[in-house]
């Protein structure tokens, strides 16, 4: 068992990072629409409510994907790989959990938020 494994080494703080990035978002969130702080993307920027919904859902995410990020890295304590191929299959294990947040936090807002269709002079859909 290695246990400064390169995978673990890469993979457990970059956890680490995400979760805490979530909890310092749920735990003071930015009070307005900006372009520096926050869960940033059109849908999230549209309005206030999708805004605040959206700092909230996106942190929630970041914890929890942070969390599994860090639960799988101890699995690089057993694997005995060329050191690159256990940095690159590291690098290439945060795009899952990162791609996940947008994702699902976009499909939080839309559904949260749907829009219906207007109605024309006429009063018909």
């Amino acid at each position: 068992m290695n246990l400064l494994s390169p995978f673990f080494l890469t993979l457990g703080p970059s956890g680490l990072c995400i979760a805490a990035a979530g909890w310092f978002q749920s735990r003071f969130p930015p009070k307005k629409i900006n372009r520096t702080y926050g869960y940033r993307t059109a849908k999230s920027m549209a309005n206030d409510d999708a805004w605040h919904f959206a700092q909230d859902y996106s942190a929630g995410r970041m914890l929890r994907y942070g969390l599994v990020t860090c639960a799988i890295s101890p699995l690089g304590w057993f694997l005995h790989w060329d050191p690159v191929v256990q940095v690159v299959l590291g690098l290439l294990a945060l795009v899952p959990p990162i791609v996940l947040v947008v994702v699902t936090t976009e499909r939080a807002i839309s559904q949260q938020f749907e829009q219906t269709e207007p109605i024309d002079e006429s009063g018909v859909k």
